[in-house]
């Protein structure tokens, strides 16, 4: 991660007061949704210290990330 857990735990518990809805990248792309606080948890490259940290942190807050891979990654 660029950032700290405790960092991420900061910034997500900011957006919980701030009332913002996590949602999926489908429901972004879709043109569906409600408001305008809606956030997608995007985990770049899936590098796996991600997985680690998902588990620990997202996961128990019931945020499911999308994973992201940029197209220098696809050989």
């Amino acid at each position: 991660m660029d950032f700290s857990e405790a960092e991420l735990l900061d910034h997500l518990e900011k957006f919980r007061k701030l009332r913002y809805r996590w949602v999926s990248m489908e429901e972004a792309i879709s043109g569906s949704l409600q408001g305008r606080k809606n956030l997608v948890f995007t985990l770049d490259d899936m590098h796996r210290t991600a997985a680690d940290a998902y588990l620990r942190i997202p996961r128990p807050a019931g945020i499911v990330p999308t994973p992201s891979v940029s197209a220098a990654q696809i050989k």
